[in-house]
């Protein structure tokens, strides 16, 4: 009727109209951003959709009666969305028995202050996503006489709600709602929640960004009586992300029962940034689904330890699809066991324990690598990781840039993983400034390196290096080999035998720079296609045991 009616300020003219027989207001208001009226009244007894009612209503600012007769009313969906300067409503005439909808009812009113809701009937309520999204100013909101028993969504029902410090949830009961994502995200003051018995999560499929950005949070534990049951949650992505005053997360509240996470598929950044995180307990979990850990526990520089054993209590091996990012960053993190995992499906091993600078070991026995594509930085910057050994099988490699660079501990790497590799095209950076490496052995291999074209930097900066033995190794298709060996100071022995050097474009700069001159033993044969290459060879090689080491 008046809808996006911009210079319209006061609704007088309605008293003239009959609407008694109207069923449908959606957006009777909606738009009129001149609007400013401290009374309204309509007759509305029939009326069953207020949607959006005063949607947008941007200069609307005290409402001191609501005079509407909606005892007919099922849904009030968005109905003060956007009244960015409304500080006040009175609700204690409005009806809601009937209501199901309150999706986005105050969602965006950042001028609200305080909200009287005791005479707010939501017994029969499904919806109640977003109610008080982006009330930014709401300081409390008294929640003691909500009925949830019938709601199925609640997602972003509190989000950006700024100023909040303590939320008592203790009255509701969440035993028929779905979908919880985003319920608290962004309450970055939000320090204290209460949560009662009947706050349950068994029927929630999602409760992805559920806490996110809460940064004044410093422990998260559900009902202490009542079960829970995680039986139908499919995701936990960014359900913490950015707590970063949590310390600790308890959702093991009967440790006699188990946790079920039968369709638990995405634990993506569920942890990210939670930078105090010193303990989580999730013991007991069942989950049927691949797992994506995608960030996991990103930036966690608190946490220590890291034991999947009483995580996955399971007769089979849960299946993890993506480990990208899983741990970079977890600075005090010393050990890690994937005891319950079964990594022979994860794709992208991409960063996963990057900058894990007190990290001494790692166990891996029984795994497999079989289906890992990416490998880029894997290990870069474990400075204090000494011994590791990679699974057998990692068949499907393709890129293994920068695995270990930065790992000044490590003296002895196991490459028995490599064994049938037979897709890798970029290994450069791979031992790029491991100092305390001596040698590296890939002659007990049968490493398909047919299709590498990337050697770059591969052990550039490792100087405590002795030792080097490429034998059969293919570089039929290499197109660099930059700073190979760059800094190797303590090199004495190279064997590069079944190189093959037959690409006059290669890009070779500076590949033995800081190699002391006539030092090192090389094994090589003849490389006449590319006089260049063998040039820089006769450099670094010792003239007196390398007259017969051409080949």
């Amino acid at each position: 009727m008046c809808y996006n009616c911009k210079s319209l300020e006061n609704i007088d003219f309605l008293n003239d109209i009959d609407t008694t027989n109207i069923l449908n207001m959606t957006s009777i208001f909606a738009e009129c951003s001149s609007l400013n009226i401290e009374k309204i009244s309509i007759k509305t007894t029939k009326v069953k959709d207020i949607s959006k009612m005063f949607y947008n209503c941007a200069n609307l600012t005290y409402i001191n009666t609501l005079d509407l007769i909606t005892s007919e009313v099922t849904s009030f969906s968005s109905m003060f969305e956007g009244c960015e300067n409304l500080t006040y409503v009175n609700l204690l005439k409005l009806d809601t028995s009937k209501a199901i909808n309150f999706q986005n009812f105050f969602s965006g009113c950042i001028s609200l202050t305080s909200i009287d809701l005791s005479n707010f009937n939501t017994e029969k309520a499904i919806d109640m996503s977003s109610f008080f999204d982006n009330c930014q100013n709401l300081e409390n909101i008294d929640l003691s006489h909500f009925v949830t028993n019938n709601v199925k969504d609640m997602s972003g029902m509190f989000s950006n709600c700024n100023k909040i410090k303590t939320l008592d949830l203790s009255n509701l009961n969440t035993e028929n709602v779905e979908e919880m994502e985003e319920l608290f995200l962004n309450c970055n003051n939000l320090e204290n929640i209460i949560f009662g018995n009947n706050f349950v999560l068994n029927k929630v499929k999602d409760i992805s960004y559920m806490f996110a950005n809460c940064e004044n949070l410093t422990e998260i534990k559900l009902g202490k009586d009542k079960p829970n049951s995680f039986e139908n949650l499919i995701s936990i992505q960014s359900i913490f992300y950015g707590c970063t005053k949590l310390k600790k997360v308890d959702f093991n509240n009967d440790k006699a029962n188990y946790q079920t996470f039968s369709q638990l598929s995405d634990l993506s950044s569920a942890f990210a940034d939670c930078i105090n995180l010193e303990e989580f307990i999730m013991s007991n979990v069942n989950t049927e689904k691949n797992l994506t850990m995608e960030n996991t526990f990103f930036n966690c520089y608190s946490l220590k330890h890291i034991d999947f054993t009483p995580f996955f209590n399971v007769k089979e091996l849960t299946l993890v699809s993506n480990m990208h990012r899983t741990f970079k960053n977890c600075l005090n993190l010393t050990n890690v066991s994937f005891s319950f995992l079964d990594l022979s499906e994860v794709f992208d091993f991409t960063e996963t324990f990057y900058g894990c600078i007190s990290l001494t070991s790692i166990d891996f026995e029984k795994q497999s690598f079989s289906n890992a594509y990416y490998m880029d930085k894997m290990f870069y910057g474990c400075t204090n990781l000494e011994n590791i050994s990679l699974p057998f099988n990692m068949g499907s490699l393709i890129h293994a840039k920068n695995l270990f660079e930065g790992c000044k501990s490590l003296k002895n790497i196991d490459l028995f993983g490599f064994q049938n590799s037979h897709s890798l095209m970029d290994i450069s950076g791979m031992f790029k400034n491991c100092s305390s490496l001596e040698e590296v052995k890939f002659e007990n291999l049968e490493m398909q390196t047919k299709y590498l074209i990337n050697m770059d930097e591969m052990f550039y900066g490792c100087t405590n290096l002795k030792s080097v033995n490429f034998l059969y190794f293919d570089t039929d298709r290499i197109k660099s080999m930059e700073r190979m060996f760059y800094d190797c100071t303590s090199l004495n022995f190279l064997n590069i035998t079944t190189f093959e050097i037959k690409d006059n474009t290669i890009k070779f700069k500076e590949i033995f720079n800081g190699v002391p001159q006539n030092q090192v033993n090389v094994l090589y044969k003849n490389l006449s296609f590319f006089d260049e290459f063998e040039k820089e060879i006769d450099i670094i090689s010792n003239k007196n045991n390398n007259d017969d080491n051409k080949i």
